[in-house]
């Protein structure tokens, strides 16, 4: 399964191991889970049994955009899951 962490951001960070790149684009199913990351395992579940329930064709592809990540307050962060379709 090939997983990418992602971060929005507004210019390239270049840092230490940390170096940003533009992620290639195509048509995903996502979730929004809101909490901390040790729940985002409801998230996927949320995302892969309506996958499962539709017969929706997916790649092993997926990414975690964190919207909104507060490590002071777990419970603001947003994180959007995605699963990358089939062409």
């Amino acid at each position: 399964m090939d997983t990418e962490a992602c971060f929005p951001v507004t210019r390239a960070v270049e840092m230490d191991e940390i170096k940003s790149r533009a992620l290639k684009g195509g048509e995903v199913l996502a979730v929004l889970h809101h909490g901390p990351h040790e729940t985002l395992k409801e998230g996927y579940r949320r995302l892969f049994g309506y996958i499962r329930e539709h017969g929706i064709p997916t790649t092993d592809k997926q990414r975690e955009v964190y919207l909104k990540y507060d490590p002071d307050n777990s419970e603001e962060n947003v994180t959007e899951i995605q699963v990358f379709l089939h062409d």
